[in-house]
C-alpha cells in the first residue's frame, strides 16, 4: 500500500502536487509542473447568457418538470425535463441578517462553537512562498458516503477500506433528513446536505446541512470529561447530538436541499494554509417556484452569511440538483431535471443563469474551471467562450470525477459490458473503458471520486463501493451494512483539483 505522496509519481497519480494539497499532508506541499495543455474545444454550440451587476427579475420560460424518487430515498433518473431560455441573470445579496446554526449538546441545549482546535479550517497548499516544500507521510484519507434511509453518513478509511465512523446528521423527531451529497474541505472535514424529500408545506428543519470533523483533535468535548465521545464504526452510532465530532447542524425549511460544496478559503502565505472556508448549498424556494435559494454558510459554526435568491430558475421538483466550486470559489450548480446551469461569483455574489444543452444529473468542475453536466450524455461548459461542447455516452452516464492526471472518468447505469469510461478532458473523446471483464460485479456506479493516493472510487446505489487502481483496473471492495447514495466530492479531491497549482 502506498504511504508516501512522493512515491506515487509512477503509480495511480503522477500529479503529486495535486494529491499533496489534500488534507493529509503533514508538512507543506510541493510545487509541480503538471500537464497543463490547453487544447480548445471544437463543435461547441452557443448558449444564451447575460451578466448583470444589478438585481433583475424574470421568469423561466420552460415547461414544468416532474420527477419521482424511489422508496429507498434515492433520486430517480426521470425522463421528463424542462427548458429555460437561459437569459435570466442578476445579483442578490443578503440583507446582513443571519441565523445561528446550533450545535446540539447532550442535554438538548444548543451552543455555538468553532470547528477546529486552532480556530481555523485549513490545510497546506501551494502559492507564493508556500511552493517548493517537501511533502510528508499520509496522515489520513476518507471517503464520506451517505446512508440516506438511515440519516447517517459513513466515514471510510480509503487505505484500509474500514468504516471508522458513522454519524447521525438529522435531528430525531423531525420529518425529512435523507442525506445525500457530501463535500470535504481542505482540512478533511465533511459537510452533508439533507434532502428533506417532503412535499410542501414541509416541517421546520426538514432539510439542512451538517458538518463533521475528520480528526478527533478538532472535535469538541461537550461534557468536559476529557474524552471525545464519537462513533468508531457502523456498530457504534451515537444518538443525534451526542457525537462530539458532529460540529454543527444548520436546519433549513425547504422541500429540497441537495448540493453542498466547500470553498477552498483564503491562502495564508505565512502558514501556507487555507483559512476561512465557507460552505455553499442551495434549496427550493417555497415563496416562488420560479426561483431558488443559494446559501453561503460560515464553515466554523454553520451560520448563514449570505442568502441569494436566483430568479428565472425552474424551482419545482428537485430545484437544484448538484454543485461544485471552481478555482475562484465561485459556485456552479445544476437544475433538478431542468436544462439550466447556475453560477454565483464568490467575489461579489452576482450570478447568471445559463441555458444548458442537456438535462443535468451528475456534475463537477474540472481543473480548467469548466463545469460538466451528465444525464445520458456529456455536456461541458467553457466560461471563457461561453459555449458548450457535447459528447455521447455509450451507456446511461450519471456520475463523474477527474483524476490527478487530468483524465475524466464517467459512470452510471451498467449497460452491457461497459462499466466506466475514461474521457479526455479537452476533446471529450473516450480513451478507455472499464468493462464487465475487468470488474464483473460493478453495477450502477452512482458516485465517482478520486482519493489521495490516486485510486478511483465507484460507489454503487447499494451496499458496495469499489476502490480501483487506474493503471491495471485491479480493485478492492468495501461492503456497507446499509444502502449508500452519494455522488459529489466525497473525498475532497474535486476541491483540490481546481486549486491553482
Amino acid at each position: 500500500m502506498l504511504t508516501n505522496l512522493l512515491s506515487i509519481q509512477n503509480g495511480p497519480v503522477s500529479r503529486t502536487c495535486t494529491a499533496a494539497l489534500f488534507m493529509i499532508a503533514t508538512v507543506g506541499p510541493a510545487a509541480c509542473n503538471g500537464d497543463d495543455s490547453s487544447a480548445s474545444s471544437t463543435g461547441a454550440s452557443a448558449t444564451a447568457t447575460t451578466t448583470a451587476t444589478a438585481p433583475t427579475s424574470s421568469s423561466s420560460q420552460g415547461s414544468t418538470a416532474t420527477a419521482t424518487e424511489s422508496d429507498a430515498g434515492s433520486d430517480s433518473q426521470g425522463d421528463s425535463t424542462s427548458t429555460s431560455d437561459g437569459q435570466t441573470t442578476g445579483s442578490s445579496t443578503s440583507d446582513g441578517s443571519s441565523t445561528t446554526s446550533p450545535l446540539t449538546t447532550t442535554d438538548g441545549t444548543t451552543s455555538t462553537s468553532t470547528s477546529t482546535s486552532d480556530g481555523t479550517d485549513t490545510t497546506g497548499s501551494t502559492g507564493g512562498d508556500c511552493e517548493g516544500n517537501m511533502m510528508g507521510e499520509i496522515d489520513f484519507s476518507y471517503l464520506w458516503v451517505a446512508n440516506s434511509g438511515q440519516n447517517t453518513v459513513s466515514k471510510i478509511d480509503t487505505v484500509t477500506l474500514l468504516e471508522v465512523g458513522r454519524y447521525k446528521v438529522h435531528p430525531d423527531g423531525i420529518p425529512g433528513g435523507s442525506p445525500s451529497r457530501t463535500s470535504v474541505n481542505l482540512h478533511g472535514d465533511m459537510a452533508v446536505a439533507n434532502r428533506c424529500n417532503q412535499q410542501d408545506p414541509v416541517a421546520e428543519g426538514c432539510a439542512g446541512v451538517t458538518k463533521i470533523a475528520a480528526r478527533n483533535e478538532d472535535c469538541i468535548d461537550l461534557n468536559n470529561n476529557g474524552n471525545i465521545e464519537t462513533s468508531t464504526g457502523s456498530n457504534n452510532v451515537l444518538p443525534y447530538g451526542q457525537d462530539e465530532c458532529v460540529l454543527w447542524h444548520t436546519p433549513l425549511t425547504e422541500h429540497s436541499n441537495r448540493p453542498v460544496a466547500w470553498t477552498a478559503g483564503e491562502l495564508n502565505p505565512n502558514t501556507c494554509k487555507y483559512e476561512n472556508a465557507k460552505v455553499w448549498t442551495a434549496t427550493s424556494n417555497a415563496q416562488d417556484p420560479n426561483s431558488v435559494k443559494v446559501y453561503l454558510l460560515n464553515g466554523e459554526d454553520g451560520t448563514i452569511e449570505e442568502e441569494i435568491v436566483i430568479d428565472g430558475w425552474q424551482g419545482n421538483g428537485y430545484a437544484v440538483y448538484g454543485g461544485a466550486v471552481d478555482s475562484k470559489d465561485d459556485f456552479w450548480f445544476v437544475g433538478g431535471y431542468s436544462q439550466q446551469l447556475g453560477h454565483i461569483r464568490r467575489a461579489d455574489l452576482t450570478y447568471e443563469v445559463i441555458a444548458a444543452t442537456g438535462t443535468p444529473y451528475g456534475t463537477m468542475v474540472d481543473s480548467k474551471d469548466r463545469p460538466w453536466l451528465l444525464n445520458g450524455s456529456m455536456h461541458r461548459y467553457d466560461p471563457m467562450s461561453q459555449s458548450w461542447q457535447d459528447a455521447p455516452c455509450p451507456f446511461p452516464c450519471t456520475s463523474i470525477t477527474q483524476d490527478g492526471d487530468g483524465n475524466v472518468w464517467v459512470g452510471g447505469v451498467a449497460n452491457g459490458d461497459i462499466r466506466l469510461i475514461k474521457v479526455d478532458a479537452d476533446s471529450m473523446q473516450i480513451t478507455d473503458m472499464i468493462t464487465k471483464a475487468d470488474i464483473p460485479d460493478l453495477g450502477n456506479s452512482w458516485g465517482l471520486a478520486t482519493d489521495v493516493e490516486g485510486y478511483l472510487w465507484a460507489v454503487e446505489m447499494g451496499t458496495q463501493a469499489y476502490k480501483i487502481d487506474r493503471t491495471d483496473y485491479s480493485y478492492e471492495v468495501f461492503n456497507n451494512s446499509s444502502s449508500m447514495y452519494t455522488y459529489s466530492d466525497m473525498t475532497g479531491f474535486g476541491l483540490v483539483n481546481v486549486i491553482p497549482q
